[in-house]
């Protein structure tokens, strides 16, 4: 009799379970507005609260102190030979909350001292496209050129005045070491880009983005073409400078009009990428330093818009921005909320 009570007890609590369906998942993103349906191209915080959005094509730069809850306008002056109230940005970045750079499609670059409320041209490189720029400290920073430039850009004094550099330049953790990537090879400096040497050769790859943590450890994602209609992606990891690189998990297979990145690896075990695949934009994020990566899916006004930049100040809170005035924000490392 036990027995058959027991059963009972059982078979009704399965058929409650199964009244109960599994709850719905909340997106650990949330949407943001920040005034315009502009492509949104760059976004850089330097904490939880401070941080600066430009467009592709506009002479705004946006800006937050309450982590993007609000946002003002920053006007940038014309630089001279230039006509027309809009001119296309390149690149933002912010070292702190007062020293800031940003680089133009028409090699200007440009630069803050108080946060963005005044911006002034500080050096105009050449004729052709700067497309990244990042510094190290309030001294040392890298400009990445376009072909027509042939060669990317060192500042050794803020930003003030470039030398031009062989065109390697990948990601730097301080002034001196730095890495490049080019045609299946990677290129390590020790004197800040000045010269280069060949460390690993025979990838396979023709571009790759490096992120690099400190100067051990770091990050290539990368791909290739492999037929008409298909577009491999593969991350590889190196832990001992870039002398040596192994392939980290299952290669992103996509049909053409797919794409994967960019990566924002943060430290050792936490990253996040990018991804655009059958129409729908999602966030990949690792806790295993590349290993295994898990879909974070993002709120559904939001996942057929494409990523163009990622960027986190710790493990907790990141940004995203992309198409149309995509603007997003978590606070929990993107992770789905049941």
């Amino acid at each position: 009799m036990k027995y058959v009570l027991a059963s009972i007890v059982f078979f009704l609590a399965l058929l409650n379970c199964s009244k109960n369906p599994t709850s719905p998942v909340t997106s650990g993103w949330e949407v943001l507005s920040i005034g315009t349906n502009i492509d949104l191209r760059k976004v850089t915080f330097v904490d939880e609260n401070n941080g600066w959005v430009i467009g592709r094509e506009d002479s705004v730069v946006f800006h937050t102190t309450d982590g993007g809850d609000t946002w003002n306008r920053q006007v940038v002056p014309p630089a001279p030979g230039i006509w027309g109230p809009y001119f296309p940005w390149g690149d933002i970045f912010f070292i702190d909350s007062l020293n800031g750079w940003a680089v133009t499609t028409s090699a200007v670059v440009y630069k803050t001292t108080d946060g963005g409320d005044n911006w002034f041209v500080a050096e105009t490189i050449g004729s052709g496209s700067l497309r990244k720029v990042f510094f190290v400290d309030q001294y040392h920073g890298w400009a990445v050129g376009s072909r027509l430039l042939s060669g990317d850009f060192r500042s050794t004094d803020g930003g003030n005045t470039w030398s031009k550099i062989e065109a390697l330049v990948g990601d730097f953790v301080d002034s001196m070491n730095g890495w490049g990537g080019l045609q299946g090879s990677i290129y390590r400096t020790l004197d800040g880009g000045i010269s280069w040497n060949e460390i690993y050769g025979g990838g396979g790859f023709i571009d790759i983005d490096l992120d690099f943590v400190d100067l051990s450890y770091g990050w290539g994602l990368t791909g290739a073409k492999v037929s008409e209609y298909e577009v491999w992606h593969w991350i590889i990891h190196t832990s001992d400078g870039g002398y040596t690189w192994v392939p980290q998990t299952d290669t992103f297979k996509f049909p053409l009009g797919g794409s994967i990145g960019p990566m924002n690896m943060l430290n050792l075990t936490h990253g996040w990428i990018a991804k655009y695949d059958s129409k729908r934009a999602s966030v990949l994020h690792t806790t295993d330093g590349g290993d295994t990566w898990q879909e974070q899916p993002l709120p559904s006004s939001a996942s057929n818009r494409v990523i163009s930049d990622i960027d986190f100040v710790n493990e907790f809170h990141g940004w995203v921005v992309g198409s149309s005035g995509l603007l997003l924000r978590t606070r929990n490392g993107g992770e789905p909320v049941k």
